[in-house]
């Protein structure tokens, strides 16, 4: 196969995984089997394995990181997004059903990316910096900080609303609202710095490549 078709291949692998994690995730929590939630995040990590494949490949076809165009920059976002959640289950076993936030999130995300363009866009000298790669670093860790702390305010809010009932057993084994409440928080401060970085390294990434470190454009 060439090297286009086996990073695809691999990615759809990816894609496979994410799908059965969030599968088993949803499957886990409605029916309280927690050897299932259990199973959906041993398979949701591996997904990882062939998406870093994948994205290796194309860094080695097309010469660069995961940071161009929409196939590249949300692919890198899922990476992030899933690692986070392997982090907050690894400190915190009993948040299993953040899973059931995140992965069908990143199934949704992956999706959306298997269906972009996947043509390789070139850095030119003009705009190849060690600031870019400084830029792009934070932001990933910005994202991936952010959804991480959306998923764990939806479980805040939906225990807050259910306190009785069947989806409140359900809720019951998570940590303390205090301490979700605390994770979401610490989530959302580091990754409103990891964002303040982001923005002032691009800024000086703009001054090296175009002599200016703002310009009021759209996105910025």
């Amino acid at each position: 196969m060439t090297s286009l078709s086996t990073e695809i291949v691999l990615m759809w692998i990816a894609v496979s995984l994410y799908a059965a994690g969030s599968i088993l995730y949803i499957s886990g929590f409605v029916f309280s089997w927690p050897r299932v939630t259990s199973v959906a995040t041993w398979v949701s990590l591996a997904g990882l394995a062939p998406h870093a494949l994948a994205i290796a490949a194309r860094w080695v076809r097309v010469g660069h990181a995961p940071f161009l165009g929409f196939y590249e920059v949300v692919s890198g976002l899922v990476v992030g997004a899933v690692l986070a959640l392997g982090l907050l289950l690894w400190r915190y076993p009993t948040l299993g059903p953040v899973g059931v936030i995140i992965m069908p999130l990143s199934f949704l995300m992956m999706g959306g990316a298997m269906l972009a363009p996947k043509s390789s866009l070139e850095v030119t000298g003009k705009l190849a910096s060690w600031w870019l790669t400084i830029h792009i670093t934070f932001a990933k860790l910005c994202y991936s900080a952010f959804i991480a702390a959306f998923a764990l305010a939806l479980l805040y809010l939906m225990r807050e609303k259910w306190s009785n009932g069947r989806l409140a057993d359900l809720l019951s084994k998570l940590p303390r609202q205090e301490i979700i409440d605390d994770l979401s928080f610490k989530l959302i401060g580091a990754g409103f710095n990891f964002l303040g970085v982001m923005i002032a390294a691009g800024a000086i990434w703009a001054n090296e490549a175009w002599g200016r470190y703002w310009a009021w454009d759209p996105v910025e």
